[in-house]
């Protein structure tokens, strides 16, 4: 079988960068594929992304030249698509799908974001213009609300944790040493600010923890924010430390020293970072966007971003009631395992692909 594999892959490191990898080693392993693979990332770092440059958009138009050339001359079984579901790449997408559908026998649009109605990819007008070949990959339904069309094939593909065999084993450290963490790419959207503010309240209310955070600096939160950040909350600045962008290593050790994960996001589909403090073993608060909601489950830790009372309120809580984090842990490592472990994500990927 033969597959134009079309998708970012690190570098730079993010959730859907991740999967896409993952996806692609799992089908290299199979002997009865052959696949070719185009990496549609133009930039190498987070902050690069952020920022507009020449060598940025020759690197894009080499990607689409490239593609093109590939799929006029040659004819595959299947093209998988990693489709931005808005913005200008969506209509970069939007013509390799429709490239595609003329030298493929299938074509798969693999969405790792929210589908919104005004999207090319929607529920408007333009969703006549996408080829009826081409079939829609969802990471949930709460993200498909806007575009699920009836003459259309569709599928579900929850992501997993790709360091699931070693953050399922960990063992967090107990009481009465807390610790609570923050894991993400130095982002505003991420709730980085209100992560900091939160933390310093309940400080200030005499609560004993300590802070680990962990991310890389972008354009818009950098080392000198957070400079500034712990200037202006000197009496609380002890109890924080970053630690810098994390690798897989890190990252598991990230999660082997922490009992709560704070993630007061703005803008979230389905986020990985969720799903590995699930694996670990973590309580967990979160904002109620895209499908978290889905992936918690019977939470009482979800909350609306701009709820800042509901997250402080919550730390507090779970602070006072140590027995409450490790149940709340237990929970959703058991949910992790049923719902979203990667065998299950093996099982569906496979069958969605037909391999």
């Amino acid at each position: 079988m033969k597959i134009m594999f079309v998708a970012q892959t690190p570098p730079p490191i993010h959730g859907a960068a991740l999967i896409n990898d993952s996806i692609l080693t799992l089908l290299r392993n199979r002997c009865n594929v052959e696949v070719q693979h185009l990496n549609l990332s133009a930039s190498n770092t987070i902050a690069e992304m952020q920022a507009s440059s020449l060598i940025k958009a020759w690197r894009a138009f080499f990607r689409v030249v490239k593609f093109l050339l590939r799929a006029t001359l040659k004819d595959v079984d299947l093209t998988y698509v990693n489709v931005s579901p808005s913005g200008l790449s969506s209509i970069r997408d939007y013509v390799f799908l429709v490239v595609a559908s003329f030298r493929s026998d299938r074509v798969l649009a693999h969405f790792h974001g929210n589908v919104k109605s005004g999207s090319i990819f929607g529920s408007g007008f333009f969703k006549f213009l996408v080829p009826k070949k081409v079939e829609y990959i969802y990471l949930d339904k709460v993200l498909a609300v806007n575009a699920l069309q009836p003459h259309r094939k569709c599928h579900f593909l929850p992501n997993f944790a790709p360091d699931e065999d070693r953050l399922c084993s960990l063992k967090n450290n107990k009481v009465p040493e807390i610790t609570v963490g923050f894991l993400s790419n130095m982002l505003p959207a991420k709730g980085i600010w209100e992560f900091l503010d939160i933390c310093a309240n309940a400080l200030r209310l005499g609560k004993k923890f300590s802070v680990l955070i962990g991310g890389d600096w972008t354009l818009k939160f950098d080392l000198s924010d957070y400079r500034n950040w712990l200037e202006e909350n000197s009496d609380v600045a002890d109890s924080f430390e970053h630690l810098g962008a994390l690798n897989s290593e890190s990252k598991v050790s990230f999660f082997s020293n922490i009992n709560i994960f704070i993630y007061p996001s703005h803008n979230d589909a389905f986020p990985l970072v969720i799903l590995e403090a699930m694996a670990s073993r973590v309580a967990v608060i979160s904002s109620n966007v895209g499908a978290i909601g889905s992936m918690l489950g019977s939470s009482s830790g979800i909350f609306e971003p701009s709820d800042f009372d509901g997250f402080l309120t919550r730390l507090c809580y779970l602070l006072d009631n140590p027995s409450v984090i490790e149940s709340e842990g237990k929970r959703l490592a058991c949910r992790y395992y049923a719902e979203f472990s990667e065998r299950k994500f093996c099982e569906r990927i496979f069958k969605t692909l037909g391999v």
